[in-house]
């Protein structure tokens, strides 16, 4: 008896309340390991593989789907058992996953003084991002989120972005206060002397404008937060 034959009577074999769907039912997504989660979207498998088998090739082949954004749908048909449709799902349900976690999420969030929240939401939007982006988040009086402004695209420093850029729209917005993020693409979070520099700069600005710039968020694979160390005087 070969491997695969011994790998599919094992798959029929798993207890009914063990399978992937029916785990889902009587004890709750909680329970549900990342491999099951995938062979729910993947629903069937194919003469040879489960959809649990195909599920653990494609965590295994995409490193646990971190980076998900940037994954495309002939990258995982390159996948023996994964065609056009099982790919389709699989790309939905992880865009799907983004939009609901990704920045819009921070919409109806009802304040934003938790620096772990927002890291949270650009994490994936900013793991395969080649470029450094910066990002400004408006704000009310509340913390509430008003707007995302894009401030600039490329390398971020202190001749880069400038007041001007980071301040229009916020005042446009009629915003209180406004928190700034960009990402260092190497992963490495830590600030940069630039980075100090620039932030320095433009929360003297923030004090003649009046719009309180409340915390400088650089996120890598880590996020550091300029409050969070005392670096926001």
């Amino acid at each position: 008896m070969n491997n695969i034959e011994e790998k599919k009577i094992m798959m029929q074999d798993i207890k009914l309340d063990e399978r992937p769907r029916e785990k889902l039912i009587s004890r709750g997504r909680e329970a549900l390991e990342l491999a099951e989660i995938l062979a729910i979207i993947i629903g069937t498998g194919t003469t040879n593989s489960s959809a649990i088998d195909l599920s653990k090739e494609i965590l295994k082949r995409f490193n646990n789907l971190n980076g998900y954004a940037s994954l495309k749908v002939e990258d995982l048909t390159e996948i023996s058992g994964i065609g056009k449709a099982k790919a389709c799902q699989i790309i939905a349900a992880l865009e799907l996953a983004r939009r609901l976690t990704g920045p819009s999420s921070l919409y109806e969030a009802e304040s934003l003084n938790d620096p772990k929240k927002v890291y949270r939401a650009y994490r994936n939007e900013f793991m395969n991002e080649p470029q450094e982006k910066f990002i400004v988040l408006a704000l009310d009086t509340k913390l509430k989120l008003i707007k995302i402004i894009e401030v600039s695209k490329g390398t971020v420093n202190s001749t880069q972005v400038h007041p001007r850029d980071v301040f229009r729209d916020l005042v446009k917005c009629n915003a209180s206060s406004c928190i700034l993020i960009h990402n260092h693409p190497s992963g490495d979070s830590s600030p940069s002397h630039e980075d100090k520099l620039l932030t320095n700069r433009l929360v003297e600005c923030s004090k003649i404008i009046g719009i309180s710039i409340l915390d400088h968020l650089i996120i890598g694979d880590t996020f550091f937060s300029f409050k969070e160390h005392n670096l926001m005087e």
